[in-house]
């Protein structure tokens, strides 16, 4: 669904057309914006269209499934939805009931021999769509370091480089790859062995809801999940199936970010995340300030506790 405001009459609808040649490593673009530029939504093309009255929007998708576990002799179907409501030209709301992310691409496998966690980017939809709510630093998104990589200010040897060695790993105080991944708050008894790879898969989830909305400068959002009980197989000290039980976690964010253009761009925000859980509790806030002048001189700084 597109979000439009409320409008009279004649609308004016921004545009821009880009292409990428692989082979030569040039991007063609019109206007002639760099990824880097502080002005680009403001900067492009405009043309006037008539008749577009936007009404409250709403959809409603349901989907049945089934998996079978040849290796584990394992078979389970589920059904649920995903609901979409457009309340006004300025406020939506998303639900997900049971959601399936069968259809998502699978990860890279990546053979990690350091102490640090491998950061595997977002791809399932629900969470994708309005993500850049909560990026609480440039930092926070992978492709703003892609995009200065190539932004024609390296030669294809230098940029090799920089992607290997110089490219900083995220920093986000929202990481929504955790919804719904390996569990992390189950006590599992020391007489009990586990199944090979039970640490490893990730965790149901019962339901997802998210808030967006926008009044004025301030663009605001909500964002909650919760898991589904978490299961896994092993065997006890008599050799017997013994399988471990635990409630799953809830997940909640709150953003708020007021912003202002003028030649400039100032923003500040505010981000809050918990997660509860069996075990423990995590609750985080982040203050952040971002300024972009005129010339292209960036400023951005975030503060946690």
């Amino acid at each position: 669904m597109l979000n439009l405001p409320a409008a009279e009459a004649t609308r004016t609808i921004g545009f821009a057309a880009s292409r990428q040649v692989s082979s030569r490593n040039q991007r063609y673009q019109w206007p002639g914006h760099s990824y880097a530029s502080p002005q680009f939504v403001t900067a492009l093309n405009s043309m006037s269209v008539e008749g577009v009255s936007p009404r409250r929007q709403w959809s409603l998708i349901p989907y049945v499934s089934s998996t079978l576990d040849y290796a584990a002799s394992d078979q389970d179907a589920r059904a649920g939805l995903d609901f979409n409501w457009q309340l006004s030209s300025r406020l939506g709301l998303t639900a997900s009931v049971e959601p399936d992310f069968g259809a998502v691409e699978a990860d890279d496998v990546v053979l990690n021999l350091t102490a640090l966690e491998t950061f595997f980017p977002e791809k399932r939809l629900f969470f994708l769509e309005g993500n850049e709510l909560y990026e609480t630093t440039p930092r926070s998104n992978l492709g703003n370091g892609f995009r200065e990589a190539t932004n024609e200010n390296f030669a294809t040897t230098s940029r090799r480089v920089f992607l290997r060695d110089g490219l900083p790993a995220p920093i986000s105080l929202l990481n929504t790859r955790r919804i719904g991944g390996t569990a992390n708050q189950i006590n599992v008894p020391s007489d009990i062995v586990l199944d090979r790879g039970q640490r490893d898969e990730p965790t149901d989830l019962l339901g997802a809801v998210k808030l967006a909305g926008n009044y004025g400068g301030l663009r605001y959002g909500v964002l909650s999940a919760e898991e589904d009980e978490v299961v896994w197989r092993g065997l006890g000290a008599d050799g017997r199936p013994q399988p471990i039980t635990a409630d799953g976690r809830r997940f909640s964010a709150v953003r708020g970010l007021y912003e202002r253009s003028d030649g400039y761009r100032l923003g500040l925000g505010y981000l809050a995340t918990l997660v509860e859980g069996p075990l423990f509790d995590a609750e985080v806030h982040g203050l952040d300030a971002h300024y972009t002048s005129a010339s292209g001189l960036l400023i951005s700084t975030t503060w946690g506790f």
